[in-house]
């Protein structure tokens, strides 16, 4: 389709302790793809089920508007693979060097989605928001969703956002 493009995106699939899965073979899923112009980076559908846990579906670099819209504004999509209602709490996502925390307590139910918000808001059952006041996502980059104890669940890296 005339005006979308690959992202220089790759996703890892990882173990406990940020290792690659052995039953992986180079360790890599397809590119996620992306539109310049709203900045959607997403991971294709065929790779979500190698993840045991949770992934990062998608990244909002550029979302309509303002970047840091207060409830609104740039995100990243995380989604639970688990057959069991999750406690999040503690979890974080390290946006190239930025930690941002998924919150205190953060359950995700079976199969839902979270939208992890760099920008000021106000919590719900589907949104957080990680206060900073810069955008964070729209240079591009790696995500690394880590788990409370700090393992790394999944990787995402993708290119800038036009």
């Amino acid at each position: 389709m005339l005006g979308r493009r690959v992202a220089v995106a790759t996703l890892l699939l990882t173990a406990c302790g940020g290792t690659p899965r052995a039953d992986d073979p180079g360790s890599t899923a397809p590119p996620a793809t992306g539109a310049p112009a709203d900045g959607t980076f997403e991971l294709p559908a065929e790779a979500a089920a190698g993840y045991p846990e949770a992934y990062i579906a998608a990244v909002v670099a550029n979302p309509p508007g303002d970047d840091l819209a207060v409830d609104g504004g740039e995100y990243v999509l995380i989604r639970s693979n688990l057959t069991i209602r999750t406690d999040m709490g503690g979890w974080t996502v390290d946006a190239d060097g930025e930690v941002l925390p998924l919150g205190i307590g953060r359950q995700l139910d079976v199969g839902a989605e979270l939208r992890l918000h760099t920008g000021r808001g106000t919590d719900d059952a589907d949104d957080v928001f990680a206060g900073l006041d810069r955008e964070v996502l729209d240079d591009g980059g790696l995500l690394v969703l880590r788990d409370s104890a700090g393992a790394e669940v999944a990787r995402f890296a993708y290119g800038a956002a036009d």
